[in-house]
């Protein structure tokens, strides 16, 4: 939950999960729980602790299914979570979250042949996969695998930014790729350009901790 203290003032209130999640130090967060447990209230949360991490402004991407589903279901939510400090451009496709340091992020889904190519160009400082595992009764169609290949390769591409992919969602069967990595390694691979290893850290919430769900 948050609460207003100032007009520009939020407290974030974490569950123990949500708060590991949050402040990881890792290049790649993954957070795994049931629908109703916080996933989004965290992975704002996340963006906002990116920003602070880095000591500046940044620029993100949040990358869903398509741009439908994050129209209907992820703004609402932000926006409940955030009110006054969140705002919305462009038909949803551009979100400016109004903290300090401030964070710009590009909304899109991979719903159409070029949409892929939108991760190629801008310099971001972190990327928000949103449900990349299909949920059937949300007629939610997840993400292919390449989308979080492309999405190692273009985290940290913002001057003077550390490197943050964080990754929201519901359990997924045992053969979706999501779950392959997440069983995975811990070290990903290695950075090309610095040679600095990846490093992965999963945080699945256990059901119930959320003590604002009935």
């Amino acid at each position: 939950m948050t609460d207003s203290v100032g007009k520009h003032d939020t407290v974030f209130k974490f569950s123990p999960t949500q708060e590991k999640f949050v402040f990881s130090g890792a290049h790649v967060a993954f957070f795994i729980g049931p629908m109703g447990e916080g996933k989004t209230f965290a992975a704002v949360g996340g963006l906002i602790a990116h920003a602070q991490r880095c000591g500046r402004d940044i620029r993100c991407a949040l990358v869903r299914d398509t741009h439908q589903n994050i129209k209907i279901s992820t703004v609402p939510d932000i926006q409940e979570i955030l009110g006054s400090l969140v705002s919305f451009h462009d038909d949803y496709k551009k979100m400016i979250i109004h903290s300090q340091p401030k964070v710009s992020v590009d909304l899109f889904g991979i719903d159409d042949p070029a949409s892929l190519s939108k991760l190629q160009g801008p310099q971001y400082a972190a990327i928000w996969l949103e449900e990349p595992a299909p949920i059937a009764e949300k007629a939610n169609a997840g993400l292919p695998r390449d989308v979080f290949n492309m999405s190692l390769a273009r985290a940290a591409r913002q001057k003077d930014t550390a490197m943050r992919v964080q990754i929201t969602q519901n359990p997924a069967d045992e053969d979706h790729w999501t779950e392959e990595i997440a069983h995975g390694p811990r070290v990903l691979g290695e950075d090309p350009d610095t040679g600095e290893q990846i490093i992965m850290e999963v945080f699945r919430i256990p059901r119930g901790e959320n003590k604002e769900l009935n």
